[in-house]
């Protein structure tokens, strides 16, 4: 049976993300656009990667694979290293290579050996390993036959990744059959190398005789601009944007370019760049077309979970005084409905189970549901998490002070009944937001407020409720999905998010509707995973577009603290009492 956690990030990649962290002790975020590694072992993929179609996600899968196949690398290498072994660890090793040619030529190498490697343990990443490599050749070998210039380096990357595919590149002209015969040693002793330093010191050989074939005299530099004289030139450049060398089919002599070529940077350090770009680009082209909420990840780099310090214990007593009456309500309504729902009972009027005396006589009417049935109580084991909006609009009409109340008299009374909560409020600052850039939708970081956490006893920590205040923007999609996340890998059999919030979600952006839409989608999601969500209105009645019934969930407002109890009251036990009839 599948867990909260595991229904609630149901995507193929969330799956996989969830599933890489916990076995290859790897961290995999679906994060950005540009899938990517770290060195400190975290993975980045696109954050849209489940809504790619299946070529673009077999692409990432392979990317995947890829940068978790370096950082188990790393990782075997480290251990070695501790064990008193002499050697360099393939980060390291890429630190010590001193331009972008050095980088890319140990790439392909290191990749080969890498792959070699996977192939005895884990042949099915090896071979997505190997379709990497033969998509790099592909994305060249159509810049080629396009006529595109390919920058020679890279057309060196190219040979080398096809590695053992074959002797012959057959797109290639037959000029370059010079270059497939110099490299062709190198390749067979690609095949024994066995680690990240063997790997570097063939790249240096290789980039030391691919270099002889530059020519003795550096090509001469680029002409000034002349004035443009109004006349078409209809002559075909030598070279690219970036004045790259070409080596395409209508380029003159291939080798000769090939040659001249050399003396260009590669402008990429490793052969899964392009591919890198091909996946940020179709991720790109797919949250624009489809309006997607898109957190910049500097932003989300910078959100931040953190304790609020502690008021004053005359303060609290003078909240904890005021919502007493709610409080006490609260309480003893809830644990009658609870324990009453938590007692075995019997249900008549049904067409199977023991037979009900007492409905015997309504037989002779044609009565057929004359049996009983003794049902269960529902399992009462539950924790809830309240989360609360803490954005500028609070500051009206002080709805700041009835959201501090609400969550003091539900903290009291889930404390008093002995029932797991936490605390969190959050909002969306200004001062720390990072540049706007398109398509990104959220570029202002959270702050999450820890009032408290599941893990801490309410009576030391209660007094930071005290502080909870009004700060800038809400966000709210998103954090509703942070906390969730955190109540799903809870122990308890019943789980409930409350969310306190006066009005529209609002990110200190252009995106309304988006923002709004996705908060929709985040409610169903939530539910959808077995979730309990429920969104209680301060002051105002905007949770209705919400959390409604359509999206599995329901709402109350509240206007004051005096309505609190009866309104939540009403709200809870109109969902157990749904959960009693659908069990």
């Amino acid at each position: 049976m599948s867990t909260t956690i595991e229904r609630l990030d149901s995507g193929k990649f969330e799956r996989l993300a969830r599933a890489f962290s916990k076995n290859w002790g790897v961290r995999v975020f679906l994060e950005g656009l540009t899938p990517c590694a770290t060195d400190d072992g975290r993975i980045f993929l696109p954050v849209n990667s489940d809504h790619l179609c299946y070529a673009d996600q077999q692409v990432i899968e392979g990317v995947l694979d890829h940068e978790v196949s370096h950082i188990r690398e790393e990782v075997e290498a480290k251990a070695l290293k501790s064990r008193g072994e002499q050697r360099i660890t393939p980060f390291e090793q890429a630190g010590e290579c001193k331009d972008t040619v050095e980088k890319l030529i140990w790439n392909c190498y290191e990749d080969n050996r890498i792959e070699r490697n996977a192939r005895a343990r884990w042949p099915g990443i090896a071979d997505n390993l190997r379709r990497m490599a033969r998509h790099y050749v592909e994305i060249q070998q159509k810049a080629f036959e396009a006529q595109e210039p390919v920058n020679s380096w890279e057309l060196v990357a190219v040979i080398l990744a096809h590695g053992s595919d074959g002797d012959k590149l057959e797109w290639l002209p037959d000029e370059m059959d010079e270059l497939l015969e110099l490299l062709r040693p190198d390749l067979e002793l690609a095949d024994q190398t066995k680690d990240a330093e063997e790997c570097y010191r063939l790249g240096l050989w290789t980039i030391e005789k691919v270099r002889d074939l530059m020519p003795d005299e550096p090509p001469p530099p680029p002409s000034s601009p002349q004035p443009d004289s109004g006349d078409d030139d209809d002559s075909e450049p030598m070279s690219g944007a970036g004045g790259r060398p070409g080596t395409g089919p209508g380029s003159g002599d291939p080798m000769e370019s090939f040659r001249k070529g050399l003396a260009e940077d590669p402008g990429i350090e490793d052969p899964m760049d392009p591919i890198r770009g091909k996946v940020e680009d179709a991720a790109e082209e797919d949250a624009t077309h489809n309006q997607r909420w898109l957190p910049h990840p500097a932003a989300v780099q910078r959100d931040r979970w953190k304790v609020p310090s502690t008021g004053s214990a005359h303060a609290y007593q003078r909240l904890s005084e005021l919502v007493r009456p709610q409080v006490a309500v609260m309480r003893s309504k809830l644990r009658i409905r609870l324990q009453t729902l938590a007692e075995d009972h019997v249900e008549a009027d049904r067409e199977s189970g023991a037979i009900d005396v007492a409905s015997l006589y309504s037989l002779r009417l044609g009565n057929k549901r004359v049996f009983a049935e003794q049902l269960p109580g529902i399992h009462l084991d539950t924790a809830v998490s309240i989360l609360v909006d803490q954005s500028a609009s609070m500051s009206e009409r002080s709805k700041y002070l009835r959201a501090r109340e609400a969550s003091v008299a539900i903290s009291e009374t889930l404390h008093s009944i002995g029932t797991p909560f936490e605390v969190i409020g959050w909002t969306n600052m200004h001062g720390t937001r990072v540049p706007e850039e398109s398509p990104y939708t959220r570029h202002l970081p959270f702050i999450y407020n820890v009032y408290k956490a599941f893990c801490e006893s309410y009576l030391p920590t209660r007094t930071r409720l005290c502080g909870l205040g009004y700060h800038e923007e809400n966000v709210d999609g998103e954090a509703v999905l942070a906390v969730a996340r955190r109540l799903a890998v809870r122990p308890e059999a019943r789980k409930i998010l409350i969310v306190l919030s006066d009005g529209e979600p609002l990110g200190g952006e252009h995106f309304y509707e988006t923002v709004r839409w996705h908060l929709g989608q985040v409610i169903r999601k939530v539910a959808s995973a077995g979730i309990e969500i429920y969104g209680v209105g301060i002051c105002s009645s905007s949770v209705k577009h919400y959390y409604t019934a359509a999206n599995g969930s329901d709402y109350v407002v509240v206007n004051n603290v005096d309505e609190l109890a009866a309104q939540l009251v009403r709200l809870l036990s109109g969902r157990l009492m749904a959960r009693r009839v659908a069990a």
